[in-house]
């Protein structure tokens, strides 16, 4: 896949303005290949998306589960914290279980890095973007997107019921609530 340079540059540019352990970092800047396609080098992070581990039924235990959720939403509050004449507050607007890779760094101690920056802005109304099954159905806007923390939350926490239950509550064409895996999720609790 083709990165336009300027989205190197827009991403490189939100790693580099968040500090948090559960962000990914780049290593070096922006370089080019020698047909002038640019790229970021960023950390390497052994472990897994959230993703691959549903794929392979490998979900989060209630323990970890607590851990990773404590650690992104901690992060999340660094990344929507505005700090006047130094940093502005930062929406992720792609946060999905392709985006978050979990580190087993101890035996049962899990670190979760949040990845892909490249559709992450400002709060305000712009163009849809992000994967519909996570996007908050609420925050649509017509053919736009009303980014706010709301929408950052909304999808770390679909993503994190996916890791425990296995299940997305949400249909995967539309984004809206699906009642079948909610009650799906709800038996697995009940049960």
């Amino acid at each position: 896949i083709e990165i336009p340079p300027e989205r190197c540059q827009k991403e490189l540019n939100c790693i580099r303005s968040l500090l948090s352990p559960s962000i990914i970092e780049c290593e070096k800047t922006i370089s080019d290949w020698e047909d002038n396609r640019s790229f970021l080098q960023l950390q390497f992070v052994p472990g897994k998306t959230i993703k691959q581990l549903v794929e392979e039924k490998r979900y989060g235990n209630l323990t970890a589960f607590f851990s990773v959720s404590i650690q992104l939403l901690t992060a999340l509050e660094e990344m929507h914290q505005e700090i006047p004449g130094s940093k502005e507050a930062l929406i992720h607007n792609d946060l999905n279980p392709s985006n978050i890779i979990l580190n087993e760094i101890i035996q049962n101690e899990v670190e979760p890095k949040i990845i892909d920056f490249g559709e992450s802005g400002k709060i305000g109304i712009g163009p849809l973007c992000g994967t519909l099954k996570y996007v908050s159905q609420a925050l649509i806007v017509g053919s736009e997107l009303n980014y706010c923390y709301q929408g950052d939350l909304y999808s770390v926490a679909l993503t994190l019921i996916e890791w425990l239950t296995g299940i997305c509550p949400t249909n995967e064409n539309s984004g809206t609530p699906d009642i079948d895996e909610i009650e799906k999720i709800l038996k697995l609790w009940v049960d």
